[in-house]
């Protein structure tokens, strides 16, 4: 089975949009992330909830005899469907049956899993490692008979995760394992830190062109954070046991029949009863009607994570959701936190027209929130020309300029300061992001975020705001006069800063509001003051203040994604902008030499060079986002692992790329990443950049 597993789009944490061709007579794909649906003889047997699943398309079956009994009285249902097999006797069984229908029937739509089926779950760690080394000895065998088949390896800690080192060089050496499967990694969320630490060494370690199914106890309301951790397929099998002890799924937590009041449920089966008459039956008969409703509620919920994860915010939805959890939580602070190094790399850059919103704390450092504090603090190079900063306080409407309050105070600057205007460095503060330079608002999160206003700032919003502010400052002089113009809540965090950089910093009068009449003329009178100190430096822009603002923004957002001064080495001076009638898009040009530097897009704040901005860049030292590419010339959209010989050091999903011939002397195309550095560094196979510009 060739190409079994694609990997398409990444959406945020490991969470990814993916393919598996395993309907090979339809030449059809099935989609990921997707629920592995068991094909148990209660399913089986119910002409109901099998007409609800006739579009369904992935199933798990146990025993591969049964796949004649289906073919031949479903026979549709059969070939246009997935399967999975593992089963849950013997080794020796699941070989005989395999020999038997897969091999000698040569069935093409059904995916072997090799079973770990172990009778005990509580053993010393000397047995775990001789039971995983006796299974790994059969595991090799069969899988050096059969080469040419794909198979999934299953995958048991026993709550011993020392046992990964054992797995991890096992998969490295057979190249026909192209899927795993963990079995009890969830059973106890408890070990969250353990289920972190084995993730992501799979992550680092084996070929990210694996397929990752999670089986064992999972829950409903796991399901969004098995997403963000990159599993693809999730095993529904543990909602049959669920429904034999009497509990009815709500997504966000179980509750047993006997408590339920309402069905508030809208499926044809919990519409069709009366709860009165469900409570007073046999169980028999509340097992069919609960698994029908735990089944199609569980589908339901995978469908609304598809959709959170395609067309929506997706780290929105996995914060909501663990919050319903205290353990899903606690794993999502140490991910972010102590995973970030990794899990950025697999995380895009930004997200196209999407509110982002923060519901909890939780949002602080989210992976996309943290990177953006990161680059700005590496990358925002101070103007040669700035004698003045001043400190804003952020708006709910985004970007800030186009809100009332600050184009009251940008009103003000412009009138007060006039062609001395490019001389003042303004910085917004907010949460939680930290500190925006007026320069960066039009790009992601600082775009597109939202969080709760109440004027209240806890500790951790405080030190994040007051470590970006201090890092900021730290690059000018500190003879640099400060005036911050912030409400009362904003004080605390500028008189930290101010204590710990020892600054003179001046306070408007805001006692009334920062857009109250008194407020502005303070703030008028404060510019007044220090606009006639101005030393006015020979580098300072001596245009229109338009021209002037739009070039001090796609110079500092060129830097933030290529790098710290970047923007130098392509803008010789000054920039002009034209709006495309797609009032989306932007040409940047560079206004000395006509050159057309990029295109803007509005809704991300994205830039994309062209390859004659760069073109003057090489040697390749001066490139930090570079592929190599294996070739002179690119044909086709899309560049592959096969393709590249080289890449930059710190690439992320949605970087711009510059692309190289294989002898490093010419620039031949212009991309955007799909991957990050990681996943090239663990893979071979796979699509790694968007190509949108190339040179013929």
């Amino acid at each position: 089975m060739k190409g079994f597993f694609e990997i398409l789009n990444f959406k945020g944490g490991f969470g990814k949009i993916s393919r598996m061709n395993l309907i090979q007579e339809r030449k059809g794909y099935i989609h990921t992330p997707k629920l592995l649906v068991p094909l148990n003889d209660l399913l089986f047997n119910d002409k109901e909830l099998l007409d609800f699943l006739k579009n369904y398309d992935l199933f798990k079956i146990l025993n591969l005899d049964e796949l004649k009994e289906i073919n031949f009285f479903h026979d549709s249902f059969f070939h246009s469907n997935g399967f999975f097999f593992s089963n849950s006797g013997t080794f020796e069984t699941f070989k005989d049956n395999l020999e038997d229908n897969l091999i000698k029937e040569k069935i093409n739509n059904v995916f072997p899993i090799i079973p770990f089926n172990v009778p005990t779950t509580a053993m010393s760690l000397d047995f775990a490692i001789s039971e995983l080394q006796n299974y790994l000895s059969q595991c090799e065998n069969l899988l050096k008979k059969y080469q040419n088949l794909d198979f999934g390896l299953s995958i048991k800690f026993f709550d011993n995760i020392s046992l990964l080192d054992y797995y991890i060089e096992f998969i490295k050496k057979h190249k026909n394992i192209k899927a795993l499967n963990f079995l009890d990694l969830f059973d106890n969320l408890k070990n969250f830190r353990n289920i972190l630490k084995v993730i992501v060494s799979f992550r680092n370690n084996v070929d990210n062109n694996l397929l990752y199914i999670a089986s064992g106890k999972i829950l409903p309301k796991y399901y969004p954070m098995l997403v963000y951790l990159g599993f693809d397929v999730i095993d529904a099998a543990y909602l049959f046991i669920l429904s034999c002890d009497n509990f009815y799924n709500l997504d966000e937590k179980l509750i047993p029949l006997y408590k339920m009041r309402f069905l508030p449920c809208s499926c044809k089966f919990c519409q069709s009863i009366s709860l009165k008459n469900l409570q007073q039956k046999q169980n028999e008969e509340n097992l069919v009607f609960l698994y029908r409703h735990n089944l199609l509620s569980a589908l339901s919920y995978m469908n609304k994570v598809k959709q959170y994860l395609t067309t929506e915010d997706f780290r929105e939805l996995v914060e909501k959701s663990s919050l319903n959890d205290s353990y899903l939580t606690s794993m999502l602070k140490v991910l972010d936190r102590e995973y970030f190094e990794t899990i950025r790399q697999y995380t895009p850059l930004y997200q196209k027209l999407k509110k982002i919103r923060c519901p909890s704390e939780l949002s602080f450092y989210r992976p996309d929130f943290h990177e953006f504090r990161q680059r700005v603090v590496k990358n925002f190079t101070p103007e040669e020309f700035t004698n003045l900063i001043v400190l804003f306080p952020c708006s709910a409407k985004k970007p800030y300029s186009s809100s009332k309050s600050h184009k009251k105070l940008l009103r003000i600057l412009r009138d007060t300061a006039k062609s001395k205007f490019p001389n003042i460095q303004e910085f917004i503060l907010t949460s939680p992001l930290g500190v925006i330079p007026r320069q960066l608002e039009s790009i992601y999160p600082a775009n597109s975020y939202d969080i709760s206003v109440t004027g209240l700032w806890s500790p951790e919003e405080i030190q994040i705001t007051s470590e970006i502010l201090i890092n900021l400052l730290s690059k000018y002089p500190k003879s640099i006069s400060i005036i911050a113009h912030v409400d009362s809540n904003y004080i605390p965090i500028v008189k930290r800063v101010q204590e710990h950089l020892k600054l003179n910093i001046f306070y408007t009068n805001t006692s009334m509001g920062v857009t109250e009449k008194n407020s502005l003329i303070s703030l008028q009178e404060m510019i007044e003051k220090f606009i006639g100190t101005f030393d006015v430096k020979e580098k300072t822009p001596i245009l229109s203040k338009k021209t002037s603002s739009e070039t001090r923004k796609i110079s500092a957002i060129i830097d933030y994604y290529f790098g710290k001064n970047f923007s130098k080495e392509i803008i010789t001076k000054n920039v002009k902008i034209i709006r495309h009638k797609n009032k989306d898009l932007q040409f940047v040009y560079d206004k000395n030499t006509n050159k057309l530097i990029g295109k803007f897009r509005q809704s991300t704040g994205q830039i994309f060079l062209t390859v004659k901005s760069v073109e003057d860049l090489l040697p390749l030292e001066k490139i930090n986002n570079f592929i190599v590419f294996n070739g002179d010339l690119i044909k086709g959209n899309t560049i592959f692992r096969p393709g590249i010989l080289k890449y930059g050091l710190d690439l992320q999903p949605n970087d711009s790329v510059v692309i190289l011939n294989n002898s490093r002397d010419k620039i031949i195309g212009m991309g955007t990443m799909l991957v990050g550095t990681d996943f090239i560094k663990n893979s071979k196979t796979g699509r790694i950049v968007d190509i949108y510009e190339s040179n013929k």
